[in-house]
């Protein structure tokens, strides 16, 4: 990388030889002389920052003084400085192609300045051509390379993207690494082959054939179960930590598609860990052991390629978010020893298309299927009794699900925006309808209410354009606001004896709504209950009415007639705002008359 000297033609705000901050918006910047100290975010948000010369006499630089400046690509520190802060240049160290520190042999000043830059993230592509000058800084560049972690990291992206032949010599300081993991490398450097052929080399000198044949052997026999894995065999492969009488797959080392988990090792019971294969993006295929009963929350979360898991019957647990973002996941059974699919345990996979409940399962967790928009079908069984918030919200593409009369409680939003579902039964085991649970079901034409139903909670069925005709079960005690908001082809409604009140905006925007049959009980009509009910002409208020809040009957342009009786006591300003063909019909010199004769609306006398 070249540095471009350029004259100092930025704006500077500096008091006592103190840096506090650089205004400019050039992209090669050299501080000027005189400045001792440079302040914590002197440099801040500087995007277009390209490269910078800190000048000899400056001193002590203050932690994330560069933070956010992520174009910036070299950086040039003098060996005046003998303090810096932590994280200078926060996350965006990895955005540098070159740093020029100090060739001093001074230990103390070397350790300070990996410090402020960050050591672990010392092993990033920028190294290979910085820091050179420093020996103490390269000899920590060497030790930091051997680590396993740092190679499974970042070399396989830097093979892939072909860098040079320099990044590939790094391997020189690796002691030993095993042939498996020299094959992936190798791999990965099919369309470099300059690399490939160093890579190679390095191995011929690494491993006799010899030694290779006798590895692939016993490789073999492990494939073939011709002899038992030992625990230091699948350390290789995981992450594993004992606790008490079993062990915990913690985490996933190898770069294998397709995993076998164990069900015990050396006789141990094995477990999967919360976040055990925690975005292991490069993971297809998971096969799970008989015998192993536990998966983890978050285990296999953004596993984004994962497209096939056997889970076997063993398991009794499924986590929080074990599988959430799998967005390739396309099937799955849930064993019927799982009493509980926890929350979001499958949120967000997109083609998951088949889910088989077995029997035995009792609860359906929180957003446990939210999101996967690629399910049409799933049978719920017998064995369920509980079907949380949102479990099945957004499965756009979910045309047919059954619930069976053991489910004794949906949750709210239950089945929000499922806009491909067509028919709904719900069992006699259910009271209550709650908030959302079939809110913007735009496909939704027949649903059948059980008579032990006594609640439509608050936008319960709002947005269900297709619905012509529902049955309100004669048990129900309340329909809340926007009960059926928006069913636009809803065309009649006959309201159940034992309700005494209509909710706000309950049948609000219900164009096609042609009839409402009220029955003697009901005291309220809530605001904008049937606002914008462009098709109702007429409709009589039983004698019970007492209330009519503002705005119930605004915007219904075609409403001919409204019949009201003696015992209405409040009207607000606005009922009937809009109604331009209005004719009230009510008793002489009733509440509702001088209402009327208040507003101008035309009345006749019954």
């Amino acid at each position: 990388f070249e540095l471009f000297h350029v004259a100092v033609n930025g704006r500077f705000v500096i008091e006592n030889g103190v840096l506090e901050k650089y205004r400019g918006r050039h992209e090669d910047v050299v501080i000027p002389e005189g400045v001792t100290h440079i302040s914590a975010q002197a440099f801040k948000r500087c995007e277009g920052l390209k490269s910078l010369v800190i000048p000899e006499g400056v001193t002590s630089i203050e932690g994330k003084a560069f933070c956010a400046c992520r174009n910036l690509q070299a950086l040039v520190i003098p060996a005046s400085v003998t303090k810096a802060g932590g994280s200078l240049l926060h996350e965006e160290i990895r955005f540098l192609q070159c740093v020029i520190a100090p060739s001093s042999e001074d230990e103390k000043q070397s350790q300070m300045l990996l410090k402020a830059l960050g050591v672990q993230n010392l092993a990033l592509p920028f190294l290979k051509d910085s820091l050179k000058t420093n020996p103490i800084i390269a000899e920590k560049l060497r030790r930091c390379v051997t680590a396993k972690r740092f190679r499974e990291k970042w070399m396989p992206s830097w093979i892939a993207e072909n860098e040079s032949a320099a990044v590939v010599k790094l391997l020189s300081f690796v002691k030993r690494m095993s042939a498996q993991e020299l094959d992936g490398y190798i791999a990965l450097s099919e369309n470099a082959p300059d690399i490939r052929t160093l890579l190679l080399e390095y191995k011929d000198k690494l491993y006799s054939s010899e030694d290779l044949a006798k590895m692939e052997a016993i490789d073999l026999e492990k494939e073939l179960g011709l002899r038992e894995k030992t625990l230091a065999d699948y350390r290789k492969e995981f992450k594993i930590a004992r606790k008490e009488d079993f062990y915990r797959i913690t985490g996933y080392k190898s770069k294998r598609e397709i995993v076998g988990v164990p069900s015990h090792i050396g006789g141990i019971p094995v477990r999967i860990a919360d976040k055990a294969f925690y975005e292991c993006k490069w993971i297809r295929e998971v096969c799970i052991e008989e015998g192993v009963t536990e998966i983890g929350s978050e285990a296999f979360y953004d596993c984004t390629n994962l497209r096939s898991i056997t889970i076997p019957k063993s398991v009794t647990r499924i986590g929080n978010g074990a599988f959430l973002y799998c967005s390739s996941l396309e099937s799955v059974t849930i064993p019927s020893g799982v009493e509980c699919i926890e929350e979001e345990a499958f949120w967000n996979c997109a083609y998951l298309r088949f889910v088989h409940i077995s029997d035995g399962v009792k609860y359906i967790g929180d957003g446990a299927f939210q999101r996967c928009a690629s399910l049409q079908s799933i049978e719920i069984p017998e064995s369920v009794i509980l079907i949380d918030n949102s479990a099945f919200s957004r499965c756009e593409d979910l045309e047919h699900i059954t619930i069976p009369k053991s489910v004794k409680m949906i949750g709210s939003k239950v089945f929000e925006y499922c806009s491909k579902l067509k028919s709904i039964r719900i069992p006699e085991s259910i009271a209550e309808i709650p908030e959302y649970a079939f809110c913007q079901c735009t496909a939704l034409q027949n649903v059948e209410l059980p008579e032990s139903l006594n609640l439509i909670g608050k936008n319960a069925f709002s947005g269900c354009e297709k619905m012509q005709s529902i049955a309100l079960p004669k048990n129900v005690l309340k329909i809340d606001d926007f009960a059926f908001s928006d069913c636009k082809a809803l065309k009649s409604i006959v309201i159940p004896e034992w309700i005494d009140e209509i909710g706000h905006w309950a049948f609000c925007n219900c164009q096609n709504l042609e009839s409402v049959t009220l029955p003697e009980g009901v005291r309220e009509i809530g605001a904008w209950a049937f606002g914008f009910c462009d098709s109702l002409k007429s409709i009589t208020l039983p004698e019970s009415v007492e209330v009519l809040l503002d705005c119930a009957f605004e915007g219904c342009t075609n409403l001919e007639s409204v019949t009201l009786f003696g015992h209405i006591s409040y009207i607000e300003d606005f009922v009937f705002s809009r109604c331009s063909r209005l004719t009230i019909f009510c008793p002489k010199d009733s509440y509702a008359q001088h209402y009327a004769q208040k507003k101008g609306i035309p009345f006749r006398n019954i």
